[in-house]
């Protein structure tokens, strides 16, 4: 970029005569404003496409926090761009003017020092993306398997649906205890299961396979559920409760 062609020549520049600056620049700026101007609109380019594969839908620029700062950096990678077409084209026509040039080379050198801000802007808004998620993703997410967690007094319960579909599923219920180990310790559990409005509740037989790891299975329709567990052998017993939904050929959300 004309910001890394400043900082780069910076000291050398200011170490020559005003009038072997400004003829240093006529050569230098054309040519790597040239590169320049390439390398940002690929960067603007990889960056469109990357959102079309990052988001489900357009309006994940503006409704989710990876899509706005998404646009910010493509925004600014835009202006970045700008820059670059500003100081290939228009900085050497002024460069060339014998009266002007003097003034033209404080401009260049302001105008990509300001371009440089815009970039650094950029790439703290690119780091910021590899700690979110992209749209697409949590809408597989809206979609994938039930698959949530819960404390329960010194335990971890977790709770997995497979396949999380209407019809037959496995409700896997498992204890965790406080060093990440399946709770040895819980032996018996009982799990009610509350469906759509105007279903009655149900308690399917829930089978130990592993230390705290229950198995049972049910069989879901479309709506809504709640899962209270309870652990009564424990002193003093535990219980925690999870809510889930099943959409009607598909997955389900937490």
């Amino acid at each position: 970029m004309s910001a890394a062609l400043v900082l780069l020549g910076a000291s050398a520049w200011s170490a020559l005569p005003p009038g072997d600056r400004t003829a240093l620049l006529r050569q230098l700026v054309p040519r790597f404003s040239r590169v320049a101007l390439g390398s940002v609109a690929v960067l603007v380019a990889t960056g469109t496409i990357s959102a079309l594969l990052d988001l489900a839908s357009v309006s994940d620029l503006w409704n989710t926090t990876y899509g706005r700062v998404l646009s910010t950096k493509i925004g600014l990678l835009a202006v970045a761009l700008a820059f670059g077409a500003w100081h290939l084209w228009v900085v050497p026509r002024r460069l060339a003017g014998t009266e002007r040039a003097p003034a033209a080379g404080r401009s260049f050198r302001l105008s990509s020092s300001v371009e440089l801000v815009v970039l650094a802007a950029g790439v703290a808004f690119a780091s910021a993306l590899v700690a979110l998620v992209p749209g697409r993703s949590l809408a597989l997410l809206a979609k994938g398997p039930v698959n949530q967690e819960q404390k329960a007094g010194a335990y971890t319960v977790q709770l997995f649906i497979d396949p999380s579909g209407t019809g037959a599923n496995e409700l896997h219920l498992t204890f965790v205890d406080p060093n990440g180990l399946g709770a040895a310790g819980v032996t018996d559990l009982t799990a009610t299961l509350t469906g759509p409005a105007g279903g009655a509740p149900t308690s399917p037989a829930m089978r130990l396979i592993s230390s705290g790891h229950f198995v049972g299975d049910v069989t879901l329709a479309a709506g809504p559920y709640r899962i209270d567990v309870q652990a009564p052998k424990l002193s003093p017993p535990l219980s925690t409760a999870f809510s889930f939904k099943i959409r009607t050929g598909a997955g389900a959300t937490g």
